[in-house]
């Protein structure tokens, strides 16, 4: 081999040295949940296509990843059925640290479904159903309250029924709200305003004294 030859091997036995001597190995801190302070335990976490760890109990996976300084790598949650998985990667910065924990990466699973918590307070209507697609879903108590919990999709609307058949002194009848379920968990107040029609007394006629007739 010619000095020239040789040179040129060298040289790029040590370039590759030097790229391999570049990559070192980093802490990363992933925590993974559905709400804020919800943690979601055995989630799995991808890089490309390998399966870099998975979330414990807390919802935390400290991964230890290859890589160059500053570096951005991108990580995908494989999120529960009963979650949305981002859309698109979370993407982390590789970086030495000399504080006591790892950098950390938030990602977010965004559940399915959303509850919708209706407090009824139907006022002067005690111990009446209350109806979803004509079925009973709950019931009033003795000071016309209720609570009924309600869950589905983001944007699907409920229509809930104060059925007053039973009370036609109360107006008006068969009062209903509309509920649509929104983004994140929440509450709402239905409260028909109603109102009771006095019963009409009857006017009784007594009978005057009994008076002595001719008999013919």
């Amino acid at each position: 081999m010619s000095k020239l030859a040789a040179a040129i091997v060298s040289l790029a036995l040590s370039a590759c040295a030097g790229r391999s001597a570049d990559k070192s190995s980093y802490e990363l801190r992933v925590r993974v949940e559905g709400d804020v302070d919800h943690a979601l335990a055995g989630v799995p976490l991808l890089r490309g296509a390998a399966r870099v760890g998975v979330t414990n109990q807390a919802g935390v996976a400290l991964l230890q990843m290859a890589g160059r300084e500053g570096e951005r790598v991108e990580l995908r949650a494989v999120c529960p059925e009963t979650h949305h998985s981002p859309a698109t990667p979370s993407v982390a910065l590789l970086r030495s640290y000399v504080a006591q924990r790892a950098p950390e990466l938030a990602i977010r699973c965004l559940p399915r479904k959303r509850q919708l918590a209706v407090v009824v307070m139907a006022k002067n209507a005690p111990d009446l159903p209350l109806l979803y697609r004509g079925s009973e879903i709950g019931r009033t108590d003795a000071t016309g309250t209720a609570h009924l919990a309600l869950e589905s999709e983001p944007g699907h609307a409920f229509e809930v029924t104060l059925d007053t058949s039973s009370r036609p002194d109360l107006h008006p009848q068969l009062p209903g709200g509309r509920f649509v379920i929104a983004a994140r968990d929440e509450a709402v107040l239905f409260d028909p305003a109603l109102t009771v029609t006095p019963r009409r007394r009857r006017h009784v006629v007594k009978p005057g004294p009994l008076l002595p007739q001719r008999i013919r």
